[in-house]
């Protein structure tokens, strides 16, 4: 008798059902045994196919999902996990995904955990009861490993299914990567600078902004206005030798700094913006931040 296998099947813009039982490799789809049948063809969607094994339900095996699109799926018994990965899409500003999980039947306890995909560590978790829909996001890195791991939260009655459904929103900010002042973007004085104040979940992601400019001698003065109302930002007038010129933090999240004028030498500066507060990140529920959507702006001046 041939052993059965589960695979599950995704694709950009649209949900596919998952839970699929499979003795060979479906006709036209490359990536093995273990990959499902696109579209609505031979799939079981059922409490069924949940009392099978998953090939999904260990971090190693965790099933590859396309940003975009979703998944429908089954938890079948008390312990069953179901595992999906994604890397961080290779926007050099980065961006943040949506996680939505819905349509729980059977009175479900759905809950969701979000994992580093580096070292497995939980980042944050949601869940609910009575088949409640839940949902949250988190900002991602470009190349960087994230998991979600779906299982039954409390009092597992019955096998339950859900859909899953991840979709990524790009940062649009021109001036990225510049967290290094040796990735600092070249602007102009006088020239207004929009970009945002953001980083992705990532050990190696700074919020820090570089900027390089060249300046005649004379007074120099710098303004950071249009800030989000959930960061306190700061600003530092760098030397060319790494020395601190002026420093000047913002009063309160959401308030403007001004650098009051001072004097420079003829010369290469930098200027870093950077955050006084720890902005959130990543967060049960889709109300954003005001810096996900919100650009500030950097005016330097003679």
């Amino acid at each position: 008798m041939s052993s059965v296998r589960m695979g599950c099947a995704f694709a950009l813009g649209s949900v596919l059902s998952a839970c699929i039982i499979e003795t060979q490799p479906a006709p036209g789809i490359s990536g093995g045994a273990d990959a499902g049948a696109g579209g609505d063809g031979a799939v079981v969607d059922s409490s069924e196919a949940c009392n099978v094994k998953g090939i999904d339900d260990a971090r190693t095996t965790a099933r590859a999902f396309a940003l975009g699109g979703g998944v429908n799926a089954c938890i079948g018994t008390s312990d069953d996990v179901d595992y999906y990965e994604f890397v961080g899409p290779s926007d050099s500003s980065g961006g943040y995904v949506s996680i939505q999980v819905d349509n729980v039947t059977d009175s479900g306890a759905v809950s969701f955990t979000v994992e580093d995909g580096a070292n497995d560590a939980a980042i944050y978790d949601n869940m609910a009861l009575d088949a409640a829909s839940i949902n949250g996001f988190i900002g991602v890195v470009a190349g960087h490993k994230y998991r979600v791991a779906i299982r039954n939260y409390v009092g597992f009655a019955t096998a339950f299914k859900y859909r899953l459904r991840m979709d990524y929103t790009r940062i649009n900010d021109g001036y990225e990567p510049n967290d290094k002042r040796d990735d600092a973007k070249m602007i102009t004085a006088g020239k207004p600078v929009n970009a945002h104040m953001w980083k992705g979940f990532s050990a190696d992601a700074s919020w820090d902004d570089w900027y390089k400019i060249a300046l005649p001698a004379g007074n120099t003065n710098i303004e950071v206005s249009n800030v989000p109302t959930d960061v306190a930002m700061m600003v530092d007038l760098v030397a060319s030798d790494g020395s601190v010129v002026a420093s000047r933090s913002g009063a309160n999240e959401g308030a403007s700094v001004t650098l009051e004028p001072t004097a420079v030498a003829a010369g290469t500066y930098y200027v870093r913006v950077g955050t006084a507060s720890y902005p959130i990140i990543e967060s049960r529920g889709l109300q954003y931040p005001d810096s996900f959507t919100r650009a500030y702006a950097l005016k330097i001046s003679q």
